[in-house]
């Protein structure tokens, strides 16, 4: 709405400026719609080739298709990689993040007695 009154006052330029706007597909965007299509892309191949190749007796000896086995491997790997990828990542951060500073409860609370100082003023 802003964009809509700065370019209200641009005059024609600032109209064109927002159509352009308007029209410009985002980066994010554009990784977005690839990573859907891919995804959308393997689970029909892994649908083909999991439980309807056996189903429609397709033959896996062509050389688009690979075997059942390998078909259930390679997600099993990859998830597993991810999985414990996240959790050396955790351990990671756990061992290399300092520890943080104790709380002094005497500082802390003269730092709640000035709050409520400062509280007690305002109204």
């Amino acid at each position: 709405m802003r964009e809509q009154k700065r370019f209200k006052r641009e005059g024609k330029e600032g109209k064109a400026n927002l159509k352009r706007r308007k029209n410009k597909v985002s980066k994010d965007k554009v990784y977005g719609i690839i990573v859907f299509l891919i995804s959308l892309a393997i689970i029909v191949l892994y649908t083909v080739w999991l439980p309807l190749s056996k189903l429609m007796g397709l033959d896996t000896d062509k050389w688009y298709m690979i075997e059942r086995e390998t078909a259930l491997l390679i997600p099993v790997y990859l998830a597993m990689v991810v999985v414990f990828g996240i959790i050396a990542w955790i351990g990671w951060t756990m061992a290399t993040t300092p520890p943080p500073a104790p709380i002094d409860l005497e500082e802390l609370e003269s730092w709640e007695e000035e709050e409520e100082e400062a509280s007690e003023e305002e109204e």
